[in-house]
């Protein structure tokens, strides 16, 4: 059932993620897997594949595939459809490597200005 939810809430960023056009399938070449992709409109790329016979009976895989401007710094994706309370995979590039973290946000609250 936890599996059935986590589709629901994956397919309801759909629209959030691509407010202006429908998702698309996507053939990554280097993999062979089929995406479905949405770009919003900030020109950050969001993509999900889902295994074939994935079913809420058994768990089951999900690859994602994030792809934006390196002058946004870091993006993530919500897995439960917002922020706050559910689990976030946010990811930046450092140098030529992508970086990516699995984050909660408990709160929502402007970040303090770093420093050094």
């Amino acid at each position: 059932m936890k599996y059935a939810s986590l589709l629901a809430g994956l397919l309801s960023l759909v629209p959030l993620v691509s407010a202006q056009s429908d998702s698309t399938a996507f053939l990554d070449a280097d993999t062979g897997i089929t995406f479905q992709s949405a770009t919003n409109s900030e020109g950050v790329t969001y993509r999900l594949a889902l295994p074939a016979d994935a079913s809420a009976e058994k768990p089951y895989d999900v690859i994602i595939q994030v792809v934006a401007p390196l002058e946004m710094g870091w993006v993530a994706w919500a897995w439960g459809g917002s922020m706050t309370y559910n689990p976030l995979t946010v990811v930046w590039a450092d140098g030529e490597n992508p970086v990516h973290s699995s984050r909660q946000a408990l709160y929502v609250a402007l970040s303090h200005i770093f420093r050094g």
